[in-house]
């Protein structure tokens, strides 16, 4: 197959991830407008969106979760943030606006 079209693809999986990210983003603000006392925060946690991307038994999943990293931190819709849980800092994303 030629590189060109694994290119394409590849970042084409990149971009469904991160927009799959953005719409379970904005539906945790929605929950959170619409029933603060249950969702406290429309934030969600990083490892809870990196495990829906990485596979323990894919090792090129993680190659996949670093450039969905990249497109976040780049995005300026998206706000990181970070708590402390347990004694341990755990990075959060939420969208703003």
């Amino acid at each position: 197959m030629p590189i060109i079209i694994k290119s394409y693809r590849h970042e084409l999986k990149i971009e469904t991830f991160v927009q799959n990210i953005v719409k379970h983003l904005k539906e945790k603000v929605e929950y959170h407008v619409k029933y603060p006392h249950y969702y406290s925060s429309p934030e969600i946690s990083v490892s809870q969106i990196r495990s829906t991307i990485i596979n323990a038994v894919d090792v090129t999943t993680l190659n996949d979760w670093q450039c969905v990293v990249e497109k976040i931190d780049s995005h300026p819709l998206i706000q990181k943030s970070f708590q402390e849980e347990r004694g341990d800092f755990i990075e959060h994303w939420e969208l703003i606006a």
